[in-house]
């Protein structure tokens, strides 16, 4: 009894107990850090976007014009994804992506839109990443469906108590 008094007591919201909890499940780093700053800023699947993101390292090819880039997603949600990269495009760039989902096989061709960049300074000076928030703007309708069956699956297993 007496080991137990000289215990600090742990409250179950205690940040350093959440964050060990959360990282003992992670599968890669960007899973990780998508964790640790969902608790940080208070983000969880019931906040205040309107659709769930998920964290996944999906290689991703995109094209604008004749130019063709390579990339890595950091997240993906059902309306689109962000992708890492050195140098984002600019806002208000539209794209051609390609992508494959884990475990599936089929290719998911999407027109989408730059809206946001974080350039790689800026990353550095917040301790973030790189990269372009890209939203989703035409997407076959079998192709939205299998995106949203996948983020909600993951998002599952990312927010699961």
């Amino acid at each position: 009894m007496a080991e137990q008094k000289n215990r600090p007591y742990r409250r179950r919201n205690d940040p350093a107990l959440q964050i060990q909890r959360l990282l003992a499940h992670c599968h890669s780093p960007e899973e990780a850090l998508f964790k640790i700053n969902e608790l940080l800023y208070q983000s969880t699947e019931d906040s205040t976007r309107r659709n769930v993101r998920a964290p996944v390292s999906l290689p991703v090819s995109y094209r604008v014009g004749n130019r063709e880039f390579n990339g890595l997603s950091y997240t993906l949600s059902q309306e689109g994804m962000f992708i890492k990269s050195p140098k984002p495009l600019p806002e208000n760039t539209l794209l051609d992506l390609e992508l494959i989902l884990p475990g599936d096989e089929k290719t998911i061709a999407i027109e989408g839109e730059v809206v946001h960049r974080t350039s790689l300074d800026d990353a550095r000076r917040r301790s973030g990443i790189s990269g372009m928030t890209v939203v989703f703007r035409k997407i076959r309708g079998q192709d939205q469906r299998r995106i949203d069956r996948f983020v909600r699956s993951r998002a599952r297993q990312i927010f699961k108590p």
